[in-house]
């Protein structure tokens, strides 16, 4: 039985004119809605002058208790968010939606290969107060345990700085006594 959880949402994303000469637009995700919606994805919504708007699709987010230090970190942040991931897609919209996390560290997995759109949005309260929760049974933090060293392979037998300058009788200690 896995301890997995799962919050559906719909994902919003504007397409707006880009002012770049190497882009004509420019996608953005910017706003998740917790449940699911049917119909197709990519359609539009009613948006702003010089803004498209389109419901992306709808994705579970999933929650995992591995997880659960990486949405607690994410929750304690100045702005908490959910991290929306698009990846390019032929067709007459060049991205599709890959994933929608609360793990800043699984986001940034894709921002590190550069070809996709990783955008934070704002988290809805109700999506926080899961995920809070969540995080609150499964976050177990590792007690902190000092380390004893190691001597390392011969460490014992090696003289070099501890043998005495001066020996006893005031001359100079060592092999050149």
């Amino acid at each position: 039985m896995s301890k997995a959880e799962h919050i559906p949402v719909t994902v919003l994303v504007e397409r707006r004119a880009a002012l770049s000469r190497w882009a004509d637009e420019i996608f953005k995700p910017v706003a998740v809605v917790p449940g699911r919606e049917d119909g197709p994805d990519w359609q539009e919504v009613p948006g702003r002058d010089g803004v498209t708007t389109f419901r992306a699709g709808s994705f579970g987010i999933e929650l995992h208790p591995t997880e659960a230090e990486a949405y607690k970190y994410n929750l304690t942040m100045r702005n908490p968010s959910v991290l929306v991931v698009l990846v390019p897609a032929a067709g007459a919209i060049p991205w599709r939606l890959h994933l929608v996390t609360l793990s800043p560290y699984e986001a940034e997995a894709y921002l590190v290969a550069g070809d996709a759109i990783v955008e934070p949005v704002p988290i809805p309260e109700h999506v926080a107060m899961i995920v809070s929760d969540f995080a609150d049974r499964h976050y177990k933090p590792e007690p902190f345990k000092k380390r004893k060293r190691d001597k390392a392979p011969g460490e014992e037998a090696q003289l070099f700085g501890k043998e005495p300058i001066f020996d006893r009788t005031g001359g100079r200690g060592g092999a050149n006594g």
